[in-house]
This record gives C-alpha cells, sequence and structure tokens, in this order.
C-alpha cells in the first residue's frame, strides 16, 4: 500500500472512531440528562425515559434528543453540521481505498489535507462535548452519583 494510501486509511479510521466518540458521548449525556431528572422529579411524577431507547440510535437521532436537553445551541449547531461530512467519511473512504480506480498521489494528498481538517474539528467538538457533559453533571454528581 502506498504511503499517501495508508496516510488516508489512517485519517479516515481516525475520523471514524472520533465520531463513535461522539455518539457514546451523546448517549451518556442523554443517559445522565435524564438520570438527573428523575433524581430532581423523584415519585412526584412519572417519567420513564432512562437513556437505553438510544443505545442504537445514529447520529443525526441523538443530536435531535440533544438538542432538546441542552441549552448550549451552538454546539448543537455545530454538532448538526459535521453530520454531513460524518456520512462522507463514513460513506466515500472505503470506496476511495479499495475501488479499481485509484486517486493520484495530488488526489490522495487533498483527500489527505480534508481529513486533518475533518479530525481537528471532530477533537474540537468532543472536547466542547465533554465540556458541556461536565457542566450537566457537577452540580448534581453527589446527589445522584450512584444513579449515573
Amino acid at each position: 500500500m502506498s504511503c499517501h494510501k495508508e496516510h488516508y486509511r489512517k485519517g479516515a479510521n481516525l475520523a471514524l472512531a472520533g465520531y463513535q466518540l461522539i455518539e457514546s458521548l451523546l448517549k451518556t449525556y442523554i443517559k445522565n440528562y435524564f438520570s438527573i431528572v428523575k433524581s430532581i422529579i423523584g415519585n412526584e411524577l412519572y417519567f420513564g425515559f432512562d437513556g437505553q431507547d438510544y443505545e442504537e440510535a445514529p447520529l443525526g437521532r441523538l443530536l435531535q434528543v440533544f438538542s432538546k436537553i441542552c441549552d448550549n445551541q451552538k454546539l448543537v449547531k455545530d454538532l448538526q453540521s459535521e453530520i454531513k461530512h460524518r456520512n462522507d467519511v463514513a460513506h466515500k473512504s472505503m470506496l476511495i481505498l479499495y475501488s479499481k480506480s485509484k486517486p493520484s498521489i495530488e488526489e490522495f494528498d487533498d483527500l489527505n489535507k480534508s481529513l486533518e481538517v475533518r479530525n481537528k474539528a471532530i477533537h474540537k467538538l468532543y472536547t466542547r462535548l465533554i465540556a458541556q457533559h461536565d457542566l450537566l453533571v457537577e452540580p448534581y454528581e453527589e446527589n445522584i452519583s450512584a444513579k449515573i
């Protein structure tokens, strides 16, 4: 495998792993949000959400729910704008690697630059999402640490 193709493969795998981390953290955020709501409501009102309904949900669905339970609309918007890029990486990267017509070195260089941009964006979004999650759980950690 050429070094350009190998570099692209590694970049695509890194991007896909980053998107998986974002999805996982969104699931954790949703689950913890529902746990917090249950602990605040107590037995006063039935609340049947627990996050399990979203364990197999795709990124788009997770972001629909997240947009309803997160007041950081800038983060929500930035995550939503990443969906198209995620779909491009997920659906096109393997086609590029394993198609019969191989990209030229210049095309691989352009593809690698594009993946580098995506990977930086993914890292920033993941870092912001962690910070948002921390803001969610910090005030309630003592009261509900056993439930989260």
